[in-house]
C-alpha cells in the first residue's frame, strides 16, 4: 500500500520514511517540496487573488435604463431572489460554503474516474468504496450550510429584514431554499458518478441516492416560545443540544455554542424582552436527538461539559475464559504492517475473541489499529455492523484509544490500554452474525518500534456470547 500511495504522492514515501526510519534527509526534503509548492501557491493567489474578487462581486454599470411592465412575484420568490443575489455579491461565503461540495464531486468523479476495484486495492481494504463512499459524499455538503451563512450574512442589516410585511417563517424557507437551489446541481454530479463507480442494482441505487439526502439534511431548527408578565428584567437561559448551534432570541443573533466547554448559560439582556410572548430561535448544524432550553435567574459557572470516550466494559465486569475451548493460540512477529493468520480449521461463531498473552516490549501496552476477520473464502468479512462486545483495557486519558478504533478503517487510530493494567488483556468482537471465521489479519502501530505490539495470543471463537 505505502508503493502505491508513493505513486501517487511522493512526499508520502519522504514523510513516511522520517517518521519510521528517523531519516532526516526525507524529513528536510518533504518540509523543501511542501514549504516551496505553498510559496508559488501564494505567489500566483497574490497576482490574481484581488482580480478574481472583482470579477466576482462587481457589477456592470448600464448607460441605459429602460423602464419595463412591473410584474407581480410571490413572497417566496422575491425573498429567494434577494437570497440568491447577497449570497453571490460576496465572494468570501461562496467560496468558503461551497468548499463542501467541489469536495463530494471530485471524490465521485475520482473514484468513477478509477474504478472501484482500483481504489480498494490502492487502500488495501476490500469493500472500503462500497461501505464509506455514500456516507462520504452525504456528510460533505454540511461542511459549511449556506443556511448558517446566510444567517450571519444579514449583520447590522438585520433590521431591515425585520421591518419586511413577511413571516418570520418564510425568511427562514427562502434561506433553506436558496441551500437546496445551489447544492442541486451539485449533489446530481456527484450522485451520478457514484453510480457509474458502483454500478448498483435499482434497490441499490435508490438506497444510495437516499443516503446523501438523509445526511445532508441533518441540521434543524427548534423554536421556544414563553410569555413574561410583569416586570421584565435580563435573563439566563441554559441551551443542551449534541452539536454545534446558533442561537438568536427574537432573531437577535446571540452567540454560537458548541457541545463541549464551560459555556453553559446565554444572557438575555432585558431591552431584549419585553412583556408577553418571546421567541428563541436554535438552529442546529448536526441535528438534534434532544435539546431542552430552560430559564434562569443566576448563570451556570460551576459546571464542566466534557464529552467522554465511549468505552466497552461495564463496571465490575470481567470477562471470564475458563473452560472455553481455543480456537487458535500463536505469537506474532515483530515489525510493521498487516499480519494474517490461517486457522488449522474452520470455526463458526458470532463472538471473537483475541486475549494477548505477552507483550512484544518489556511494558503492559497492548495496541491494535486495525482488524480483520477471515470468512469461508478467505476473504475479510464485514465489519459493517460490529461492535466491541467487551474490552478490558481501554486509554482514555491521553486520547480516544476505545477498542472501536480496530474496525474504523483509519489506520492511523488504534486500540490501546492503559499502561498500569498488567497482561493478559481480552477483547471481544460481535460480529452480528454468525460466520465460518478460518483466520484473522492484525495491523499493529505504524510508529517506529511499534509500540503496543502483542507477542502471544490466544483466540476464542463462540456462537453465543461469552460468561462475564
Amino acid at each position: 500500500m505505502e508503493r502505491q500511495i508513493g505513486r501517487l504522492y511522493p512526499p508520502a514515501i519522504w514523510i513516511s520514511e522520517a517518521m519510521v526510519s528517523g531519516k532526516a534527509a526525507g524529513l528536510l526534503l518533504f518540509l523543501g517540496v511542501s514549504l516551496g509548492c505553498f510559496l508559488i501557491f501564494l505567489e500566483i493567489l497574490g497576482r490574481f487573488y484581488g482580480r478574481v474578487c472583482q470579477m466576482l462581486s462587481a457589477r456592470e454599470a448600464r448607460g441605459n435604463y429602460q423602464m419595463e411592465r412591473l410584474q407581480a412575484k410571490s413572497v417566496m420568490r422575491s425573498l429567494v431572489e434577494r437570497e440568491w443575489r447577497r449570497y453571490f455579491a460576496s465572494s468570501v461565503y461562496v467560496v468558503n460554503t461551497l468548499t463542501g461540495e467541489l469536495m463530494m464531486v471530485l471524490l465521485a468523479l475520482g473514484v468513477a474516474l478509477a474504478g472501484r476495484d482500483t481504489v480498494d486495492k490502492l487502500l488495501g481494504l476490500p469493500g472500503a468504496v462500497d461501505r464509506t463512499l455514500p456516507v462520504l459524499l452525504g456528510a460533505m455538503p454540511v461542511i459549511m450550510p449556506l443556511t448558517a451563512c446566510s444567517l450571519s450574512m444579514e449583520g447590522k442589516s438585520w433590521w431591515m429584514t425585520q421591518t419586511l410585511p413577511v413571516s418570520r417563517r418564510e425568511l427562514i424557507w427562502s434561506k433553506v431554499t436558496l441551500q437546496l437551489i445551489v447544492a442541486l446541481p451539485f449533489y446530481l454530479v456527484s450522485e451520478a458518478a457514484l453510480l457509474v463507480a458502483l454500478r448498483p442494482g435499482l434497490p441499490e441505487a435508490v438506497c444510495l441516492l437516499a443516503a446523501a439526502v438523509l445526511l445532508g439534511g441533518s441540521a434543524a431548527y427548534v423554536r421556544k416560545k414563553y410569555r413574561m408578565t410583569g416586570a421584565v428584567f435580563e435573563r439566563y437561559y441554559t441551551i443542551q443540544t449534541e452539536s454545534v448551534t446558533q442561537i438568536a432570541a427574537d432573531l437577535e443573533q446571540l452567540c454560537e455554542e458548541w457541545e463541549i466547554g464551560p459555556q453553559q448559560t446565554l444572557f438575555i439582556p432585558g431591552c431584549w424582552l419585553k412583556e408577553g410572548e418571546n421567541e428563541i430561535l436554535v438552529l442546529d448544524l448536526k441535528g438534534p436527538t434532544k435539546s431542552s432550553i430552560k430559564g434562569l435567574k443566576k448563570p451556570i459557572l460551576d459546571v464542566l461539559r466534557e464529552k467522554a470516550p465511549e468505552t466497552h466494559r461495564k463496571d465490575g465486569e470481567k470477562l471470564k475464559l475458563t473452560g472455553e475451548k481455543v480456537a487458535h493460540e500463536g505469537a506474532f512477529t515483530p515489525g510493521n504492517g498487516w499480519q494474517e493468520v490461517r486457522f488449522a480449521a474452520p470455526v463458526k461463531g458470532r463472538f471473537f475473541c483475541l486475549e494477548a498473552l505477552s507483550p512484544q516490549a518489556n511494558n503492559n501496552i497492548a495496541a491494535i489499529a486495525e482488524f480483520d476477520v477471515l470468512g469461508a473464502d478467505g476473504k475479510p468479512v464485514s465489519r459493517e455492523h460490529w461492535k466491541i462486545r467487551y474490552a478490558d483495557s481501554e486509554e482514555t486519558r491521553s486520547g480516544n484509544r476505545t477498542a472501536d478504533k480496530i474496525f474504523d478503517l483509519q489506520e492511523s487510530t488504534f486500540w490501546m490500554t492503559v499502561d498500569n493494567v498488567a497482561y493478559p488483556h481480552q477483547l471481544v468482537i460481535d460480529l452480528s452474525k454468525v460466520e465460518t471465521v478460518t483466520g484473522f489479519r492484525y495491523l499493529p502501530r505504524a510508529e517506529k518500534d511499534f509500540p503496543g505490539m502483542i507477542r502471544e495470543y490466544r483466540v476464542y471463537v463462540k456462537p453465543s456470547d461469552f460468561k462475564y
